[in-house]
């Protein structure tokens, strides 16, 4: 027997399988009530002030600190049915499919798998229950677990007989319980009407400490189904709430149905004890704590709650400096001896419904949070970072990088100070002042003024005092972005790169073995060169990746606009034809290829990862940007840092870099390339999916030189966007390309307004 996990015929089961609510909690977007605060600050369980403090030998006063300890299990391939997975003490569960070995149809061959994995990321898979009918006659409707350790699955199944009829119905259902080794204590059957006809929608299951089972699917004017603990149905419930959003297990033996839909979060008792209590808080999710209580989630941290009593007791919170989460990202809370145990899925979407992590692996992270002794976890110094530009719907891969940190250091916190949109002209102002904050995040930002008025940290002396990179490590081409004005200030850690790709011709291959401005503009000579052009587009081509500043000497701060090369830019430019696309978004490459419309020559292309290289249409050839030296292309940055000069914690601001380049993280790197050497050439090594036909390939050496060739010839730009020197070129330019400045004028200008830019330096 195999366990199978081709993706083509996975993604298709994806599709009948029955998706539902994740069983473990339910969440919404409000924050905690008025009231609750108070009960923050007395409660007697918050680490900070549980028990008092006690005095240390040394005379310092100690005192309990919640500490998280992080474990990451990254996965050959991504787990679909998240619905049907669960942390189960020190496991995984999970369900995947299993093909057994022999001659037939594969679907005939294949069954339902329930795994699981050590939390600890050692060891391999374990399988541990296969169904015994092929997956076309049977569904695992949910998976859960009691306090105890004890599993249990619910199914439907289909007679065989009925096999080929679409429309039909689940002959019956069954559930079992297993013990913590595999062991099947029982098997209970039911037929459809015993269940009311609800069987097919019961995709949720919670158990009582006491063992009641409950099977329910959430939703307004749902009934729940109780079983003893021997799997015999005892009774059905309707609720009096508005809708029921869950169950939690309780103390006791106590069951609670609950709803957060209305202006309350109302539970009520299911039992023999009843009643109906209001929460004090508005949760965001809500899990069973059985002995402990029930676990509530809210925007601060975490809390038990005894719903008889209205007692809350808050436990920590998610910005405590040794926990370091978002509460997004959790997907259950289990307690552990002593512990408390959760999963979360860290790459996954925000509140918002953007994505607050966009990587291509799927890496599960696995929390146990205990309490320790203040006097071995001190309060850290706050290193503050604050970003050029920031919107909450792209990927925050720099709030994951410092969440990583923060998690791992026992001296420094990095807190971002987040600005919505553009912050690009405060922070400068900030920084020619001599303030800010330690760390900068400097994506799109001009770092040129910045860096030649002193007002970043030269870091070659921190690279040779590190123990976890050297200058070395870093790839070339992302050291010499790293270097703005001969001086080394930058830190990179993952990049992607974007280039200009053409259809194949003879032309074309000829062109782009000498692909300088001039040349480009030689092709295009009265030609449509793009979807949409101008001539001040045709402008901004020409004056290459790192707009213009090959017509500059920094050292010597000499301006050579006046030069003959410039002056043919120039003319070359005013030529071209001003043509604006109509339709809106761009084109794949097999489009590029053969749509009939397509007469236009560049596009261009963004490139993440190796799959990227080599997945495409042959018909399409990549050729770069034109550049003096030859062809190049972007290199491109999310995630771009500096250290303020004028930072008084230097030291905390460079053991955060430092630790983004460490093996370890840059292990981590997969939304883009990594950008130290050693991982970088690992990656390489790895095969890739067409995700046209799903079929896997290893590169050879001729892609891997294809790859690295466009890899050595990125170029940074240091200036993107709008900025000094660029404001003067396209303003000057753009008056000569309207007809309102001769050339020589234009020459002249622009070449005395660089100069005295330059000399203010």
């Amino acid at each position: 027997m195999k366990f199978w996990g081709r993706k083509g015929f996975r993604c298709l089961i994806f599709l009948i399988m029955f998706l539902a609510a994740a069983s473990c909690g339910v969440q919404d977007s409000l924050d905690s009530a008025a009231g609750v605060e108070e009960s923050r600050n007395t409660a007697a369980g918050y680490p900070g002030e549980r028990g008092g403090g006690q005095e240390g030998m040394d005379g310092e006063e100690s005192h309990p600190v919640a500490v998280a300890d992080f474990h990451y299990m990254e996965t050959e391939e991504q787990l679909l049915w998240e619905n049907l997975m669960m942390l189960n003490g020190d496991w995984l569960y999970y369900v995947d499919t299993v093909l057994e070995d022999g001659e037939g149809e594969e679907f005939e061959r294949t069954h339902w798998g329930v795994f699981r994995r050590d939390i600890s990321g050692e060891g391999e898979a374990e399988l541990f229950l296969e169904s015994g009918k092929i997956l076309a006659l049977c569904k695992l409707c949910t998976l859960f677990a009691d306090g105890e350790g004890n599993c249990y699955t619910f199914w439907s199944e289909d007679a065989e007989s009925e096999l080929d009829n679409p429309d039909r119905e689940p002959a019956g259902y069954f559930m079992e319980k297993y013990d913590r080794n595999g062991a099947l204590l029982w098997h209970m059957d039911y037929n459809p009407e015993e269940l009311d006809g609800a069987g097919e929608r019961l995709n949720q299951g919670t158990a009582a400490e006491d063992g009641r089972i409950f099977l329910y699917h959430a939703g307004p004017g749902e009934s729940i189904l109780a079983f003893g603990e021997d799997g015999n149905l005892d009774e059905a419930y309707t609720p009096g709430l508005e809708a029921v959003d869950g169950i939690a297990a309780g103390k006791g033996g106590q069951v609670y149905a609950y709803c957060t839909a209305g202006e309350d979060t109302v539970f009520t008792a299911l039992g023999e004890t009843e009643g109906t209590y209001v929460c004090p808080m508005k949760p965001l999710q809500v899990y069973s704590g059985w002995k402990e209580g029930i676990y509530l989630c809210n925007r601060d941290g975490l809390w038990v709650y005894a719903p008889e009593t209205g007692e809350t007791e808050f436990l920590w919170g998610w910005e405590d400096e040794y926990i370091q989460m978002d509460v997004n990202s959790v997907r259950q809370i289990t307690p552990g001896t002593g512990t408390v145990n959760l999963w979360c899925r860290e790459q996954f979407t925000n509140s918002n419904g953007a994505f607050s992590l966009m990587r291509r692996k799927d890496v599960l992270t696995f929390v146990t949070v205990a309490v320790e002794d203040s006097r071995d976890y001190p309060g850290k110094q706050v290193v503050t970072m604050e970003l050029s530009e920031y919107d909450e719907q792209f990927p925050d891969h720099t709030g994951y990088l410092v969440r990583r940190y923060n998690r791992q250091s026992r001296q420094y916190k990095v807190e971002i100070i987040y600005h919505e949109g553009i912050y690009e002209e405060e922070l400068e102002k900030q920084l020619m002042q001599g303030n800010g904050p330690d760390l900068v995040g400097l994506r799109e930002m001009d770092v040129v003024d910045l860096a030649a008025r002193g007002a970043f940290e030269e870091l070659t002396d921190y690279y040779a005092g590190s123990s976890l990179v050297s200058w070395d490590d870093v790839l070339e081409p992302v050291q010499e972005a790293c270097r703005v004005v001969g001086k080394n200030i930058l830190v990179i850690p993952a990049f992607h790169i974007k280039n200009l790709v053409a259809l194949r011709t003879e032309e074309m291959e000829k062109a782009s073995e000498d692909w300088t401005p001039l040349r480009f503009l030689e092709l295009a000579g009265g030609r449509r060169m793009f979807r949409d052009q101008s001539p001040q587009e045709a402008f901004g081509y020409c004056m290459g990746i790192a707009s213009g500043e090959h017509f500059i000497d920094y050292e010597e701060k000499e301006s050579r606009f006046d030069c003959g090369e410039f002056r043919q830019i120039l003319e070359g430019c005013s030529r071209w034809d001003k043509v604006q696309f109509q339709s809106a978004g761009g084109f794949s490459d097999m489009q590029l290829a053969y749509a009939e419309n397509w007469d236009w020559l560049l596009e261009e292309r963004d490139y993440y990862e190796l799959q990227d290289f080599m997945v495409g249409d042959e018909a399409v050839m990549m050729v770069g940007y034109p550049g003096w030296d030859g062809a190049e292309c972007r290199l491109v940055s999310e995630e771009v840092y500096a250290v303020n000069s004028a930072s008084e914690n230097k030291e905390g601001a460079w053991d955060f870099l430092e630790f983004v380049l460490s093996e370890e993280m840059q292990e981590e790197v997969d939304w883009a390339f990594p950008s130290r050497k050693e991982t970088f050439e690992k990656g390489l090594t790895d095969p890739y999916v067409n995700p046209m036909y799903l079929d896997v390939h290893q590169p050879g050496k001729e892609d891997l030189d294809e790859v690295r060739k466009w890899v050595n010839c990125a170029v940074y730009n240091h200036r993107p966007g709008w900025n000094t020197l660029w404001n003067i070129l396209s303003e000057e330019a753009g008056m000569y390309f309207e007809g309102d400045a001769t050339l020589d004028a234009t020459v002249d200008k622009i070449q005395n307004r660089v100069q005295l830019y330059l000399d203010e330096l």
